[in-house]
């Protein structure tokens, strides 16, 4: 799964009306993305606190570069309960082989950040146990979800 990030630098005082303006995506964009084969859009942005369906990752536990990208044969997640593959984990969240391929994983030059599991219909595994109350996070929300391609 390939992914093109585009990264947006908000004046200050602009972001209610920019969150507001790509709660939804309209109908022909859906439909100019899906012609060209895109089938979710992933936003992140930075913060404090997170909203509905949004991931909050500590900026303190991110090592730059990110790279969105689907699951690779090996992939591990050291979170919270220790170290998991992220076979085993789509495995406990009873998904499919085939859809849990399909899963964003987020990874940094230490591994993996965050499996989004939200976008194949279980939830979400990080590697850090959360946010401490006002501390800057990425703010991550996937939209749209994984689908398969039929051959």
């Amino acid at each position: 799964m390939e992914r093109c990030l585009h990264y947006f630098r908000l004046y200050p005082g602009t972001e209610t009306e920019f969150d507001r303006l790509h709660a939804e995506i309209p109908a022909e964009v859906a439909e100019a993305m899906a012609e060209a084969g895109l089938h979710n859009v992933t936003a992140f942005r930075r913060g404090t606190a997170a909203r509905p369906g949004e991931t909050a990752i500590p900026v303190r536990e991110v090592v730059p570069p990110l790279v969105l990208r689907s699951r690779r044969k090996g992939d591990r997640i050291d979170g919270p309960r220790g170290s998991v593959t992220l076979k085993s984990l789509c495995a406990g969240w009873k998904v499919s082989p085939r859809r849990a391929a399909l899963a964003p994983v987020l990874v940094d030059r230490r591994g993996v950040v965050a499996v989004f599991g939200e976008a194949i219909g279980a939830v979400t595994a990080t590697r850090s146990p959360g946010p401490e109350p006002g501390e800057e996070c990425l703010l991550v929300r996937i939209a749209g979800g994984a689908k398969e391609r039929r051959a």
